[in-house]
């Protein structure tokens, strides 16, 4: 089991039934209990009342990552409204580092961008794309695998699910190998041109699934 000393006005993290995070900041530390701000998602108040079971993440002042289950307990009001949440027991130390890679076998579809940016990418659409398979995603990038001819450098533009979302990002391929069979590519391809709104959902699908790990141990 992990041991950690939290620290006041660190950031704390809920996961949302949405799996979107509701932001909060740690106001006191306790021996039996922390008091943390009302957490905020999207500048709306959380709601979360005494009972709940939350998942939460906290981010020390050495960049460590950790993951944590506990319950809320109690509010207070001093100066500002704060909950009450049980000082956890059971901390993972986990990676919130853009290398962190989780399986993610699905289809996918993606063009092949040759010359890029030389050849800037325009007037894409659904008949120009083709299908392929995602192996795993990480907040980097892929492992692809797909039927063309790619050499490492090329760009590809990949359409990939997360749950019932749906990413579309730039990626350059930057490892490559052929499966077991010697037909299809195999491709490691890293995260070239994303939006923030990208990344965050990226990111919220790799806490989702680091979340079904964490409880499963």
């Amino acid at each position: 089991m992990v041991k950690i000393l939290f620290e006041v006005n660190k950031k704390l993290e809920i996961l949302c039934d949405d799996n979107s995070f509701a932001k909060s900041i740690i106001q006191e530390v306790e021996e039996q209990y922390i008091s943390i701000g009302v957490p905020m998602n999207q500048g709306l108040y959380y709601p979360l009342n005494k009972g709940d079971i939350v998942d939460a993440y906290y981010n020390d002042s050495k960049g460590n990552i950790y993951g944590f289950t506990t319950t809320v307990i109690g509010r207070k009001f001093d100066r500002i409204p704060m909950l009450l949440i049980n000082q956890p027991t059971n901390i993972k130390k986990i990676q919130r580092r853009k290398f962190v890679r989780i399986e993610h076998l699905t289809p996918i579809n993606y063009i092949v961008v040759k010359d890029y940016p030389n050849n800037p990418i325009k007037n894409v659409s659904e008949v120009d794309f083709r299908k392929g398979y995602s192996l795993d995603i990480s907040g980097g990038g892929m492992r692809i695998k797909i039927a063309s001819e790619v050499s490492l450098g090329d760009y590809v533009l990949v359409s990939a699910p997360l749950d019932e979302q749906e990413i579309l990002a730039l990626c350059k391929v930057v490892r490559l190998e052929k499966d077991i069979d010697g037909k299809l590519n195999v491709c490691g391809i890293s995260f070239e041109d994303v939006n923030s709104n990208t990344r965050e959902k990226i990111i919220q699908f790799i806490f989702k699934n680091m979340r079904k790990t964490i409880r499963s141990k």
